[in-house]
């Protein structure tokens, strides 16, 4: 079951988002219903009725956040579903550690999220 609740860091964070360019963004389910709501972003997963191979990028998600995990396998996600961004919240941060991208850089930063942007 996802959450109802946000914190008021996780909130701020989303609005903030709204205005940074468009682009998809790697985020769980959990915080992807909210992320897609109020930044107005499209999101690797959101609601499970509309989120095409749920099933799938569940496991890839967690697949990108397992340290055991290859960065060649990490780099090959981010490409295969075009992500901008990296949303690493409470719920991601439950998932594991962010892997070590090298071209990342952070856009948001609060005490609740950090929001990175790919650069490619």
């Amino acid at each position: 079951p996802t959450s109802l609740y946000w914190t008021r860091g996780e909130v701020q964070a989303a609005e903030a988002f709204r205005r940074n360019p468009h682009g998809n963004v790697l985020v769980s389910r959990n915080s992807g219903n909210k992320v897609a709501w109020l930044s107005m972003k499209n999101v690797f997963l959101g609601h499970w009725g509309t989120t095409p191979q749920k099933g799938k990028k569940e496991r890839l998600l967690q697949e990108f956040y397992n340290q055991g995990t290859s960065l060649e396998r990490i780099e090959w996600i981010l490409d295969e579903y075009d992500i901008r961004y990296i949303w690493y919240g409470p719920d991601e941060r439950q998932m594991g550690p962010l892997p070590p991208i090298m071209n990342v850089a952070p856009v948001i930063s609060n005490s609740a999220v950090t929001v990175f942007k790919l650069r490619k």
